[in-house]
């Protein structure tokens, strides 16, 4: 096929070659971790990043109930281990109050922003609670309308027991 027909004639057609760069984005929420979750995040983010060969734009955000901070794109490890460094656990982490999951969830969306677009991989890491029963049919829906305004694809990496449903609607 060398042209197309359309409302106003032919038109010729152009093959043009899209050039994608993948980039990751890990959004940690310390709120939701244990010390030892944390460890184990911390690890397998090294572990990714050693895997890709530092190939894949990396991002950091730490969420608490907003954005602390976004560190990258990493351009090396000894980056990255300096900036998983500075994600700890602060003793108000540790016992979070009961409105928390809900002021944390209705930011999101907007707190996720700064690691970029483009359809950037976002994976949100935590042990997230359940929100309010009430809450559940609409939260997925908003995350993901959210999350596609941002132009990120969203996954979830719970690691708690069990994930609640709206994130496995959103991720």
């Amino acid at each position: 096929i060398t042209q197309v027909r359309t409302f106003r004639g032919p038109s010729p057609v152009r093959i043009t070659q899209v050039a994608t760069e993948p980039s990751v984005g890990f959004a940690i929420a310390p709120g939701f971790l244990t010390q030892e979750q944390l460890q184990q995040v911390k690890k397998s983010i090294l572990d990714f990043y050693t895997a890709s060969k530092g190939r894949v734009p990396t991002r950091l955000a730490l969420l608490n109930p907003g954005l602390s901070g976004v560190a990258g794109p990493v351009k090396t490890r000894a980056q990255l281990v300096a900036a998983l460094h500075e994600v700890t656990l602060n003793e108000s982490d540790a016992s979070p109050d009961s409105a928390l999951p809900l002021r944390f969830f209705s930011t999101l969306g907007e707190t996720l922003q700064p690691l970029g677009g483009d359809w950037t991989v976002v994976v949100l890491t935590g042990d997230f609670p359940a929100l309010p029963t009430e809450l559940m049919p609409y939260a997925g829906a908003l995350l993901s309308a959210r999350a596609a305004a941002n132009r990120q694809r969203l996954s979830v990496w719970n690691l708690g027991a069990s994930m609640p449903a709206f994130l496995r609607a959103a991720g």
